[in-house]
């Protein structure tokens, strides 16, 4: 998957009040009846968690109910965006990861993405 505004391996989320957009590209889920990768399309459901680690029980961030839903992007190859509100409390040089589920029918997957918060300077 490849997001938007990288900083070499980091998304970056702006703290000081901004909405924030995470775009994962070429999600993909392991395809059970047929044996591959497939895409991830609009009938997939996808959510995410920030959480302040790498590990699936690190505490999630406040100021959202988690999990949040992805928007499929119409025509694409597993293209999926999500929108977290500026309510979402972050620590400026602090890094956090976005875990990731895909579920389609009886399908799943798993990625996390790191996030590093950094306050917005003009």
């Amino acid at each position: 998957f490849i997001s938007k505004a990288c900083d070499g391996m980091s998304h970056i989320f702006y703290t000081d009040g901004n909405d924030n957009v995470l775009d994962v590209n070429e999600l993909k889920y392991w395809d059970q009846t047929t044996g591959k990768f497939i895409y991830a399309t609009g009938s997939a459901t996808v959510t995410a968690t920030l959480r302040a680690g790498e590990s699936t029980t690190s505490a999630a961030i406040t100021g959202l109910s988690f999990p949040i839903t992805a928007t499929y992007v119409s025509g694409s190859n597993g293209h999926f965006s999500f929108i977290f509100d500026k309510a979402l409390v972050l620590v400026a040089d602090t890094p956090y990861w976005a875990h990731v589920t895909i579920a389609q029918g009886v399908n799943d997957g798993h990625v996390k993405v790191r996030i590093m918060a950094k306050s917005r300077r003009v």
